[in-house]
């Protein structure tokens, strides 16, 4: 309990418009003072109080209460520093309050806080101690299983990233081991791999190389100085034999591989091209040139003597049937040694660049009668059958070496074929060509061709392997030969064949403009 002043307090009682009782002297200076106001009285001063008084008369008065002001001040100041000390202890109290409130909230958010900067620092195996059952306990633990699933993300990205880093250090081994040069370009044409073959063979190093555009680094061009791309504009695959790499003034004949690369939608994202060095093979396809120029003059020589003696076996003193049979056989083999001849030749001078050739409109219905009433006469066991799609269109190119494709086909066909049977030449129109392909197909009833040995037919040289193959002979050239005067043409050969159930070849070609000179 607080204890309370006693404030000493005089009486005036007013009434009628003057002081009818009082217990304080000069009280009359009191009459029209306000309740609440400090009145002066001499030298004192007073605080006054009112309050209306009913008279028994029926008649009202005024109580006045005055009271020294100096002790209604220590009062009201006694009461003003209560108020304060209740006022201070409310405060301390709710302080203390919201310090225990705010450090129950604020402690969870601080190790929240400390372990998202743990985390930030890279320490994903960081854990916030928040429990509870409240919004920040939720917090607390959805943050924990966030860490850990970064955790075990972060885990699988580093065991991919090392995969990754296996695998590129495996395939660079394999690339810096090629035995051929290899370049890899992004979308842009800059070079993205150079392997140690191909710093060799350009005298490039792959630091210089690395990053700048593929076209200045290696300068490839043909052989009549055009520059060649090592890549190709599509996404097929293309060979570049004639290509030659410019390296501090000399040129190195290569073959280039190359191939555009595409994701899954086919945009073009880079490149890669193989690059290998043709010297050796130029310098064996040279001695080989050499070879065939050499052994045709040495095949030619006899011919002469061999024309004469049958032109004498024709003359007198001979019985004319023997005579006949004689001049005839010896030009027959003087016609074939020849054509032989002419094979060895032209293929040499293919092989050389140095074939000439003169594209004319060839009428191949006529061009087909001739050659195959010409192989009648030759054989005996077989029967030649031709047919012809009337209106066939004539093509463009070089007559005198479809003839001599045409005639190598067909010899082919009989050779190949040594119990006789039916050889059937067709001449007819490719169904639904949009550039008017013909084709020209021959077919036998022969020994046919092994799936495994279908690859090696075009080959030079190549002859298959078999001991009914060796008994027919030959150079090896005549297909060769056949593929490089239909790819002139910009054509294509087609074969169907199986062992023991003969052989079709047919020859497609284009009914167009005339062909480029042969190289």
């Amino acid at each position: 309990a607080v204890a309370r002043p006693l404030v000493r307090a005089e009486v005036v009682v007013l009434g009628g418009g003057g002081v009818v009782a009082s217990t304080l002297p000069h009280a009359g200076a009191l009459v029209g003072a306000r309740s609440g106001e400090i009145e002066r009285i001499g030298r004192s001063s007073y605080f006054v109080a009112s309050a209306p008084l009913p008279l028994a008369t029926g008649g009202r008065a005024t109580l006045l209460l005055a009271s020294p002001a100096g002790a209604i001040e220590a009062a009201r100041r006694s009461v003003m520093r209560m108020l304060l000390l209740v006022a201070l202890g409310v405060a301390v109290l709710v302080s203390g309050l919201a310090w225990l409130s705010g450090r129950r909230l604020t402690r969870p958010i601080k190790s929240l806080t400390a372990a998202a900067a743990a985390v930030r620092e890279g320490d994903l195996g960081a854990h916030a101690p928040v429990g509870g059952r409240d919004e920040v306990g939720e917090l607390g633990e959805t943050f924990n299983e966030m860490t850990a699933s970064l955790a075990r993300m972060t885990q699988g990205l580093r065991d991919a990233a090392e995969q990754e880093r296996a695998l590129r250090a495996r395939i660079e081994a394999i690339i810096d081991s090629m035995a051929d040069g290899l370049v890899a370009v992004d979308a842009d044409g800059r070079v993205l791999a150079f392997n140690r073959a191909l710093e060799a063979l350009s005298g490039v190093p792959a630091a210089e190389a690395l990053g700048r555009p593929a076209s200045a680094v290696l300068h490839l061009q043909d052989a009549a100085g055009h520059p060649v791309r090592p890549l190709p504009e599509g996404t097929r695959m293309r060979r570049v034999t004639e290509a030659l790499l410019v390296r501090d003034g000399d040129a190195v004949p290569v073959a280039i591989t190359g191939a555009r690369l595409t994701d899954h939608e086919g945009v073009p994202r880079g490149g890669v091209a193989v690059i290998r060095d043709m010297t050796r093979e130029r310098e064996i396809d040279r001695m080989k040139s050499q070879f065939l120029s050499n052994i045709s003059h040495e095949l030619r020589t006899p011919l002469t003597p061999i024309k004469g003696y049958a032109q004498i076996l024709g003359g007198p003193g001979i019985p004319p049937e023997a005579v006949q049979r004689s001049a005839q056989g010896i030009t027959d083999a003087a016609a074939r040694l020849e054509r032989i001849v002419e094979l060895l030749v032209d293929f040499a001078a293919l092989e050389a660049g140095r074939l000439s050739t003169t594209p004319t409109d060839v009428d191949l219905g006529a061009l087909l009668a001739e050659i195959v009433d010409g192989y009648r006469g030759r054989t005996t066991r077989h029967e030649i059958e031709l047919s012809v799609e009337p209106g066939l269109p004539a093509v463009v190119g070089d007559e005198r070496l479809l003839r001599r494709s045409f005639e190598e086909v067909l010899d082919n066909a009989v050779k190949f074929s040594p119990d006789g049977g039916t050889i059937r030449v067709e001449g007819r129109r490719v169904p639904g060509a949009a550039d008017g392909r013909v084709e020209i197909a021959v077919a036998d009833q022969g020994i046919g061709i092994a799936p495994e040995d279908l690859a090696d037919i075009f080959s030079d040289f190549r002859q298959l392997d078999g001991s009914a193959t060796r008994a027919y002979g030959g150079l090896g050239l005549g297909l060769a030969f056949v593929n490089r005067i239909v790819e002139a043409h910009d054509g294509r050969i087609e074969v169907d064949s199986r062992p023991g159930a003969g052989t079709r070849l047919a020859i497609t070609l284009p009914c167009g403009p005339a062909p480029p000179p042969v190289r």
